[in-house]
């Protein structure tokens, strides 16, 4: 069992941001969409964050059920950020550690995280401004959370793209100033 201090919880995210409410009084977890990720705001602050122990049975359930919720999805945005900011706005008065799982090579709101337009790969990955950090949001966020006493774990993935591009450096920022760790699996393949 848990040690009784644990608190948890889940956000999950593609174009939308989606809150889970798992306060054990329920019988299930509840769902709920922020589909502007422009504006975020928690629709309900003091129920994403639960107890582990008093909700372990809804926390099993809803990750036994998670592949369900997103099996038919086509949406290949990414809200990460929007989904890092509410992230943050859950714990941040407590502190801890926040575990990502990014496969969008598009992450809404940022466009310099994108590869080199109108150029082929091999050419671009010359370039020297392809090794280097391109945006100071993710360093500056990083920052933020070593101050807030929360760590970030990225796990990233290509997923279906053979030698794309995805700016790893950029996202590798956020977790090394927060103490955290960032995982990179190129040429992710659930299925083998």
């Amino acid at each position: 069992m848990p040690d009784e201090r644990t608190k948890i919880a889940f956000i999950s995210y593609d174009k939308n941001v989606h809150f889970y409410n798992m306060k054990p009084i329920l019988k299930q977890p509840q769902m709920m969409v922020i589909t502007d990720t422009e504006n975020v705001f928690l629709p309900q602050p003091e129920d994403f964050l639960v107890n582990l122990a008093e909700s372990y049975d809804l926390v099993i359930s809803f990750l036994d059920n998670l592949p369900n919720y997103f099996a038919n999805t086509k949406d290949q945005d990414s809200a990460f950020i929007a989904a890092l900011q509410c992230s943050n706005n859950i714990i941040k008065h407590i502190g801890g550690k926040m575990v990502f799982f990014q496969v969008s090579t598009t992450i809404l709101r940022h466009p310099k995280l994108q590869g080199p337009a109108g150029k082929d790969i091999k050419q671009g990955m010359e370039r020297l401004d392809l090794w280097q950090s391109s945006n100071q949001f993710f360093k500056n966020t990083g920052t933020e959370l070593a101050h807030g006493q929360i760590s970030f774990d990225l796990f990233d993935f290509s997923f279906g793209v053979k030698k794309g591009y995805k700016n790893i450096k950029t996202f590798s920022d956020i977790s090394g100033r927060s103490s955290g760790n960032f995982y990179y699996y190129p040429e992710f393949n659930a299925y083998t």
